[in-house]
């Protein structure tokens, strides 16, 4: 079959895949694929601007515009709030574009005092989709004017109301509600910005026999003021959820209120939530025990939550109130959650122990997120906890090994695979346990983040041993290495790094001998003392540039050696920036003959008395002048793609 034959189905197909700019290349091919490909290119309609609406409202030229002949085949259409839409403005859009199925408005539209009502809504009534996003709406009885527009599209399956100022004035009651699902049979996702009135007695008596909604399986409720005892309302309604967003805003003191009430009345539900996979919960300006009610209404439950994302307004010096959350749903959750992710709108003062929160064993964990929390992590006591973690992220805080870890080494095999570590501390010995234990890793990202550890005091030399490691990614930014003993003094920084690594891919040679288990060795050395012979190889390599220009590359056998010097200075969040270079095989080697001697040499840097050049901005210049701090070896296996420096 020649392609001026395919059917006019495929083409639209393949239409739909292509960029936009292919798309007008085809529909001149030839005349079959003509009209498949123009109707693609029309299916979308994006308008950022004033300027950009008027033109396609314009009805005054005699010509018809392209919309005005083809506007039948327009599926998606995005109004932005630059636009400045009108009900004018709406009602020609409707003109042009009657079978519009996707509406996307932003902006003053929905925020003057006739919020859309003058619009015919009925001309739209095969909208698929609705969004709509509200700037300050001051109108009286708003939520009447929502739901007469609502009730003209009863194809909508999804439906989201979005505000972006909490002087927006909607209130909704249990009525409302159930008007709306009355109008909307067939929804499937409900997003809502607005505020809920306490229930009423009268309410809180009707709720059982409210009629469910089958279809409805992702809600998300953005609320300033409101009660607890609403949960029990939704899980009524909502039998089929699979997701629950909840956002709250500590303003309103009514949810206090009616706390032990509230958790009363959910468990009161026959199969509450019974199948609720995905659980978000984001509170602002809320205190600290309110974080607390929300857990407590739905613990202990048997809901079989998968993945849980918390992101609650704690002060600075309450870690307490994170440990309290985080043991009252692992006690529910910890059997079948997989995913969890703690984002603490602020970064707390104290640290907060994860050993002293998960204390429940959770074997299907496998993603670990934490954000802002200052949480202290002993990697091996955690992944006792999670088994089967693979994904670990961190912002802020410090990871490190327990006294035990090492005893840890020879019976583990985990399954983490990915590591992302932002504004935190990690001990060497933490890098080296994981290497170690997950055979697995590919990813290793680090971000502003302090590596520590102990140098030899005969060679100068932090060792990082990941050899047993095969990196598909590992990224260093804005890294700063330094010893244990002055991980406090921001100046006594190892500027200097020697990356090592595998010349050859041996998981292709593990594949073809069919030995997995086989941990691949750079060197026999994987303590804190050094080789001289190490150095040498890497300084002196026939196989490095004869070039003093060219970057300090070599190679030992089957090992590669980049010499890198990094300086940093303080940025103005609190943290630093670095500038990175590889050095040349001359700079190389003058950094291998001092190391050679390091013992001597520090000595005598001793010997001078305080280094006023420790305050002096650190260059490449000056760089010999800090090689007394000592430097940082990190051995890896074989790396598909590394990144050092910004």
């Amino acid at each position: 079959m020649l392609p001026s034959d395919l059917p006019f189905e495929i083409l639209i197909i393949i239409a739909n895949l292509v960029s936009l700019k292919d798309k007008s290349l085809c529909s001149r091919i030839c005349k079959s694929w003509r009209a498949p490909f123009q109707e693609s290119m029309l299916k979308d309609v994006v308008i950022h601007t004033k300027e950009e609406l008027d033109a396609i409202c314009d009805m005054s030229t005699k010509n018809p515009r392209i919309y005005q002949k083809n506007g039948q085949h327009v599926r998606h259409l995005f109004l932005y709030e630059n636009s400045h839409p009108t009900d004018q403005h709406i009602q020609i859009l409707q003109q042009h574009f009657p079978y519009l199925q996707h509406l996307h408005i932003k902006g003053e539209h929905f925020s003057s005092t006739t919020f859309g009502t003058a619009v015919n809504w009925n001309l739209w009534s095969s909208l698929r989709e609705l969004w709509i996003g509200m700037e300050t709406l001051v109108t009286e009885n708003s939520e009447k004017m929502f739901l007469d527009i609502i009730s003209c599209l009863p194809q909508l399956r999804r439906l989201e109301l979005a505000r972006h100022s909490w002087y927006t004035k909607m209130w909704f009651t249990l009525n409302d509600f159930e008007t709306l699902h009355k109008n909307l049979p067939r929804l499937e996702h409900l997003a809502l910005g607005l505020d809920m009135n306490e229930l009423t007695t009268k309410d809180l008596v009707r709720i059982s026999s409210t009629p469910p909604v089958s279809n409805l399986s992702y809600f998300d409720i953005d609320t300033k003021i409101m009660d607890y005892r609403w949960i029990a309302y939704f899980a009524h309604k909502y039998p089929k959820l699979h997701t629950l967003h909840w956002r709250t805003d500590g303003s309103g003191m009514a949810r206090m209120k009616y706390q032990k009430e509230a958790a009363s009345l959910f468990k009161s539900i026959p199969n509450a939530f019974k199948y609720l996979r995905t659980l978000r919960m984001k509170s602002e300006r809320s205190q600290d025990e309110e974080n607390l009610s929300f857990w407590e209404i739905f613990c202990p439950s048997t809901i079989l939550v998968k993945s849980i994302k918390w992101q609650p307004y704690i002060f600075y010096d309450r870690p307490d109130i994170i440990e309290r959350i985080i043991k009252t749903c692992m006690h529910s959750f910890s059997e079948t959650l997989e995913i969890l992710s703690i984002e603490c709108l602020f970064n707390l003062d104290h640290p907060f122990l994860i050993r002293n929160a998960f204390i429940h064993h959770c074997p299907r964990l496998v993603d670990l997120n934490i954000h802002h929390c200052n949480a202290s992590i002993e990697l091996d006591t955690l992944l006792d906890v999670f088994p089967a973690l693979g994904k670990l992220r961190l912002f802020g805080g410090r990871i490190s090994v327990s006294p035990q870890a090492s005893e840890k080494i020879s019976i583990s095999k985990r399954q983490l695979r990915s590591i992302e570590v932002h504004q935190a501390t990690v001990s060497s010995a933490t890098l080296e346990f994981i290497s170690s234990c997950s055979r697995r890793l590919d990813n290793l990202h680090l971000s502003s983040t302090k590596v520590t550890g102990s140098i030899s005091q005969k060679t100068g030399r932090l060792c990082i041993d990941m050899s047993r490691t095969r990196f598909e990614n590992l990224y260093l930014g804005h890294v700063r290495f330094s010893t244990s003993e002055d991980e406090e003094n921001e100046d006594h920084n190892l500027n200097l790094m020697i990356l090592a690594r595998s010349a050859v891919d041996i998981m292709k040679i593990k594949d073809n001998n069919n030995n997995p288990d086989d941990p691949m060795m750079l060197d026999n050395d994987s303590s804190n003392t050094d080789s001289n012979n190490n150095i040498s190889d890497s300084s002196s390599s026939s196989s490095g540039s004869s070039s003093n220009n060219s970057s300090k590359e070599t190679k030992s056998n089957t090992v590669k050696y980049t010499w890198i010097y990094t300086s940093h200075e303080k940025a103005r969040n609190q943290w630093w920036t670095s500038n990175t270079h590889k050095l040349t095989k001359a700079q190389a080697n003058r950094a291998h003959q001092y190391f050679c001697d390091f013992e001597r040499e520090r000595y005598l840097a001793m010997q001078r008395g305080p280094r006023s050049d420790d305050k002096e901005e650190r260059t490449l210049e000056n760089w010999t002048k800090h090689l007394y701090h000592g430097f940082t070896t990190l051995k890896c296996g074989y790396i598909e793609k590394y990144t050092i420096g910004s």
